[in-house]
């Protein structure tokens, strides 16, 4: 069902249909991206997290971007006589950090890793032969 409704609301998606584990084949309806950390994807997603632990990048690294962003963003402010598509591509790269915020709703809707079905690795000694 899950994989019926990714197909009809989000096939335009990079990522329509994610799955953590278990039963994760949609019968071709729609592609899908098996993900079996999802911590991973969580630390990913909240760059700036304050649990040094859970973090992907390290806060001075994160700093540093941050840093860099900022630099380049406002060498981009100075920049006359912008064709539009380039004031569309610096708007974009602007609001980049920005878009941190939506990335930080994506990781709170991830489901903690206890609730997440696990995979079932098959051996040749569960295999079940007439």
């Amino acid at each position: 069902m899950t994989a019926l409704l990714a197909a009809g609301y989000g096939a335009d998606l990079p990522v329509a249909y994610l799955s953590f584990g278990g039963y994760s084949r949609t019968g071709g309806t729609i592609r899908y991206t098996r993900l079996n950390n999802a911590e991973l994807l969580r630390s990913i997603a909240t760059p700036d997290i304050a649990d040094e632990e859970r973090r992907y990048i390290g806060e001075a690294d994160w700093a540093s971007l941050r840093s860099r962003q900022a630099l380049t963003a406002e060498r981009l402010a100075s920049a006359p006589g912008l064709l539009p598509m380039e004031a569309r591509n610096r708007a974009l790269y602007l609001s980049a950090f920005a878009a941190s915020e939506g990335l930080k709703a994506y990781a709170d809707a991830i489901p903690a890793a206890d609730q997440l079905e696990q995979p079932v690795e098959f051996t040749t000694s569960m295999a079940v032969f007439p």
